[in-house]
């Protein structure tokens, strides 16, 4: 552009300046108003494109807000909690802890006693390792996670036969 607006003024200058300044003047006046309208209609279709940003990133939040909401309804509403009748039924045979206590005894004809060689496979943490004495804490504990799960058993076993 600038480089136009010389070539004119410089041809102005060979043939007479006043009649082609005069001409140069409208043509950069017209160059400038154009350029002026094309930025203000750029900054319009700027502020359009962001209002339509900003209008879908609406819409898309508020769907979103109403599924979340859906979502913890339907989970409420599927999801009761389950009275102490519907809870699973736990058996014997599935605590391992208690097959394990179970095959500690060793049966000889009407005696039955503590099996070392098991206690030492099933219960490890059992024995002490200065010595050939049972760690009393750790027996202990087995015992009574034991006894709580077979009177859970035991529990569940009797509101059943009610």
């Amino acid at each position: 552009m600038l480089g136009v607006v010389c070539v004119i003024a410089s041809f102005n200058s060979l043939t007479g300046s006043e009649p082609v300044f005069t001409h140069t003047t409208t043509i950069a006046r017209g160059v400038t108003k154009a350029v002026g309208r094309a930025i203000s209609h750029a900054n319009e279709e700027a502020e359009k494109h962001a209002q339509r940003h900003y209008d879908a990133r609406e819409k898309f939040f508020e769907r979103r807000r109403r599924l979340d909401e859906l979502s913890k309804a339907e989970t409420a509403e599927a999801q009761p909690v389950p009275a102490v009748d519907e809870l699973p039924r736990r058996k014997q045979s599935q605590s391992a802890l208690l097959l394990r206590m179970a095959a500690l005894l060793q049966h000889d004809a009407h005696v039955s006693k503590l099996d070392e060689a098991a206690v030492d496979q099933f219960f490890p943490k059992w024995r002490r390792s200065t010595s050939d004495s049972l760690d009393q804490e750790e027996v202990m504990h087995d015992l009574i996670l034991a006894v709580s799960q077979l009177s859970y058993t035991a529990s569940v076993d009797g509101e059943h036969k009610q």
